[in-house]
């Protein structure tokens, strides 16, 4: 689920302008950040790292013209560090017609059937082999020879040319749009980003050429089945985002409306707080609460260092960044608390939250989840590669109540998730009902 953001000026842009995009996309994927751009003299910078995004202080990078950058969330761990050090995107493909960079977010499942596919190589890596291994004849009938052969998940900007070059697969996985940026045409994962100006989606089977002047469709694929990841709008995009013309914010309030409508526990409104697990649950618990007409207290916090546990790329790293919450010890004391979460995969946040309630001083832990049990892995670029990892498969729902001491834990079923997000349903939910896209043909 990286976060990816491509932007073409007529004017002279700084390379601060492009690490604070990269800064706002940093929910999407902390693993590794990379930035190619092209300045007014036609020269081409690449900066990489896994180091903590920095601002640029250098006069020589105030003349950009066009820039791509990519925030990595990879789904591909345990590799070695040069090897993970290699797969920093943006990626360089050039033989001896054409040269470009590259950027990706998705994740191909069955990218196999099309190339002699290495397992040792991301993803991305695997597309730059598809482009080596194609016998188009020209740069665009390149990309239109992959939008018919590839089928999903991806979402791919390719910096060529003084020109930038925008790829949505053909079911629109993950969301990418069109926009501006003080009238500089950019696109990006979402539109959360500071003064961007919403176009439109790029649509699914889609491959748009941007210019400084222009955008174009130079393809587009009539069959596409729209199937977006139902995840996205649960737990990857910021609240502040919109998705399908839908606010984040109010998607995420409404579910927990819903899965308040399913509660049969009568619980003391006297004696009772409901709390959203920091941030992404947030609205979530304000819609529980009112739905039941509860009180609200936002009596836990993250420190402001503290990221995001589900991307977090090793077990101990998701346990040690659980434990930075702070408590609003006299808000619990003595209280029965409600934690409303959007999900429950390995266990890691319910375990240390579990831990730190009791420590100070509640008298009940009620555990209310906002999406359906995670039962399948993902195929699609959520890293939730095994059967083994989710905590359901191992646990009984009573079993998990003992496990980490709670008073009850609920919840939300696929159907009432669903109406949460209104009439049109084209979603994928194989995470929670293993209903895999039968089109891919693996």
């Amino acid at each position: 689920m990286c976060g990816i953001f491509g932007m073409i000026s007529n004017e002279n842009l700084h390379i601060n302008l492009f690490i604070s995009i990269l800064e706002q996309l940093e929910h999407r994927g902390k693993d590794s950040y990379g930035i190619t751009f092209i300045t007014q003299d036609n020269e081409i910078e690449r900066i990489k790292s896994i180091e903590k995004i920095q601002k640029y202080s250098s006069k020589n990078y105030n003349n950009i013209k066009l820039g791509i950058t990519h925030n990595r969330y990879s789904t591909t761990k345990n590799k070695s560090p040069q090897a993970f050090l290699d797969e920093i995107q943006p990626l360089q493909f050039k033989n001896n017609f054409i040269e470009f960079d590259l950027i990706h977010n998705g994740n191909i499942a069955n990218i196999h059937k099309y190339i002699s596919y290495d397992n040792n190589l991301s993803d991305t890596q695997n597309i730059i082999t598809f482009f080596n291994n194609a016998t188009s004849t020209t740069f665009e009938t390149l990309l239109i020879d992959f939008i018919n052969t590839i089928h999903c998940s991806y979402n791919i900007i390719i910096l060529f040319q003084n020109s930038l070059y925008v790829l949505r697969d053909r079911y629109g996985y993950k969301p990418l749009f069109l926009g501006t940026i003080n009238n500089q045409y950019c696109v990006s994962s979402e539109d959360c980003i500071t003064n961007f100006n919403k176009i439109r989606e790029v649509n699914p089977g889609e491959i748009i050429k941007i210019t400084e002047k222009k955008y174009e469709t130079i393809y587009q694929k009539n069959n596409f089945i729209k199937t977006k990841c139902v995840f996205e709008y649960i737990y990857f995009m910021k609240e502040n985002s919109t998705y399908n013309n839908k606010s984040i914010y109010n998607i995420r309030k409404n579910l927990g409306q819903k899965l308040a409508s399913l509660e049969k526990k009568k619980f003391n409104p006297l004696h009772t707080v409901v709390v959203g697990s920091p941030n992404t649950a947030i609205p979530m618990g304000i819609g529980f609460a009112e739905y039941l007409y509860l009180d609200y207290i936002q009596v836990l916090q993250k420190h402001s260092d503290c990221g995001r546990t589900f991307i977090l790329k090793d077990q101990n790293s998701r346990i040690d960044y659980c434990k930075k919450f702070i408590f609003n010890t006299e808000k619990i004391k003595n209280k029965t608390i409600i934690l409303v979460d959007d999900s429950l995969v390995r266990g890691n946040t319910i375990q240390s939250l579990s831990h730190m309630f009791y420590e100070n001083g509640c008298k009940e832990l009620h555990i209310r989840i906002c999406s359906p049990e995670l039962k399948f892995p993902c195929y699609y670029g959520i890293d939730i590669p095994t059967h083994e990892e989710l905590i359901i498969n191992n646990y009984t729902i009573p079993e998990i109540e003992k496990k980490f001491n709670l008073s009850s834990l609920r919840y939300i079923t696929i159907e009432k998730m669903l109406e949460a997000f209104g009439k049109n349903n084209d979603f994928c939910c194989a995470c929670f009902n293993g209903e895999y896209n039968k089109e891919l043909d693996w």
